[in-house]
């Protein structure tokens, strides 16, 4: 938690998800809808990859490398795959806009 303290600074702190998607998984298409999503920004702080998971979003797909953070737009459609033999982890953090 201090990992994402640390990432937030003052911003409100919503829900904090430990994501592992096994290997060969997949999230389906969908949209993330609601006033709780309205009201929160995603960010995705990668822990664990390989070099066959892809995510899209919005009609864009990337490779979101160890290390990284990346901001999500959860109200455009978005998916991904692990085609990959190890598990893809992410903390999935919300703030508050």
């Amino acid at each position: 938690m201090q990992l994402v303290r640390d990432f937030a600074k003052d911003r409100t702190i919503g829900r904090v998800v430990v994501a592992k998607l096994k290997s060969k998984g997949e999230i389906g298409t969908h949209i993330d809808e609601g006033a709780y999503n309205a009201a929160y920004d995603r960010f995705h702080i990668v822990i664990k990859t390989n070099y066959q998971t892809m995510f899209t979003c919005g009609g864009e797909t990337t490779r979101m490398g160890k290390g990284e953070v990346w901001w999500l737009d959860n109200k455009q459609s978005h998916s991904v795959i692990n085609a990959g033999l190890t598990d893809r982890i992410h903390i999935i953090v919300d703030l508050l806009k």
